[in-house]
């Protein structure tokens, strides 16, 4: 299928090429003939323009997923992104940045005008409606169409995608990460029901943290909020990979450890469960615990079973050590030589 498709690259419309690359991504399929014939008739200006954003998501995605190294390509269908950012979804939005990530794209343009469309939105609803009667008033404002990406409206889980999405392109801006932290804790809170975030799994709530804590931003509330969360959740909603990327996402911004959460995480990694975990993470586990002042006798044990010290060889002890080198002094010349007998 990959190369009759490949074959007929020039009578695919926009919609085939997105499909198409979609379809292979999902199913694992790489087909570098393939891939190299929907870049060459994704270079065509016009193809480009008849994407739309689900589309373009669709394109991006495929592309990402085996890690396209078309560095041109990737970089006209970001500026493709940019002019559909305003009809881009929170879900779509936080699928193309993730994309262009995983692609190793980084476009500042792109991802600050992100960042400004979102900060846009911490705007009162008192003040939105002085704007709309002021040009009413005066008619020199015609009304603007609301972008699709709303975060007042977005789920818990679209929310923390698109955290990650930001924090994976390194956007360090702390007015939007505290816009996102205001959302999160406002999702589903309609009609004086409590957070929606209180219902996600243990995984979720990590996930959340370890996304803020990658660009060093850490809401007291949010953060206060999930680790109240955890603590009350039963032992089995914390695992210990889960407990491992906590400690290592608290340890980067310096967390505070109250009692109850320390006594939670000792619980998620008593020594049966230590077992669980790989060598990358028994060392991000040490380097976090000796950060945070975390107390754990069994993991030093672990890590020296897993990792053992290098026996030391017998016979370098039976080498002689050379001797330290001398400074080299510079030779005399023969004149000072001669004046020297």
């Amino acid at each position: 299928m990959g190369g009759a498709l490949a074959r007929q690259v020039s009578e695919l419309s926009a919609a085939d090429c997105a499909g198409a690359s979609r379809a292979f991504a999902v199913c694992r399929v790489h087909d570098e003939r393939l891939f190299g014939a929907l870049a060459s008739r994704l270079r065509d200006a016009e193809v480009r323009a008849a994407l739309s954003p689900e589309e373009l998501g669709q394109v991006l995605y495929g592309f990402a997923k085996f890690t396209s190294q078309d560095v041109a390509l990737l970089d006209m269908l970001a500026i493709e992104a940019r002019r559909r950012l305003h009809l881009m979804d929170a879900s779509l939005l936080s699928s193309t940045l993730a994309s262009l990530a995983k692609a190793g794209i980084t476009s500042p343009v792109l991802t600050n005008r992100a960042a400004q469309l979102l900060r846009r939105q911490a705007a009162s609803p008192k003040a939105g409606k002085a704007e709309g009667e002021f040009a009413e008033d005066f008619n020199t404002l015609r009304e603007q169409p609301a972008p699709a990406c709303n975060l007042d409206s977005a789920t818990v889980r679209e929310l923390s995608a698109l955290s990650m999405a930001f924090s994976k392109l390194q956007v360090c801006d702390r007015k939007l990460f505290d816009r996102l932290a205001e959302a999160l804790l406002r999702s589903g809170t309609a009609g004086g029901r409590p957070p929606a975030i209180l219902a996600e799994p243990g995984a979720t709530l990590v996930n959340i943290v370890h996304a803020f804590t990658k660009v060093h931003q850490a809401p007291q509330k949010l953060f206060g909020l999930i680790t109240r969360t955890l603590v009350q959740r039963p032992e089995q909603d914390l695992s210990a990979r889960d407990a491992v990327k906590l400690l290592h996402a608290l340890a980067k911004v310096d967390h505070l450890l109250l009692p109850a959460l320390r006594e939670r995480l000792e619980l998620a990694l008593r020594p049966e469960r230590l077992g669980e975990l790989g060598v990358f993470e028994l060392l991000k586990l040490a380097a976090a615990t000796r950060r945070l002042g975390l107390q754990l006798p069994e993991l030093e044990a672990q890590v020296s079973h897993v990792l053992p010290n290098e026996p030391k060889d017998s016979r370098a002890e039976r080498i002689p050590q050379r001797r330290p080198a001398s400074a080299k002094r510079r030779k005399q010349s023969a004149r000072k030589r001669k004046w020297a007998w």
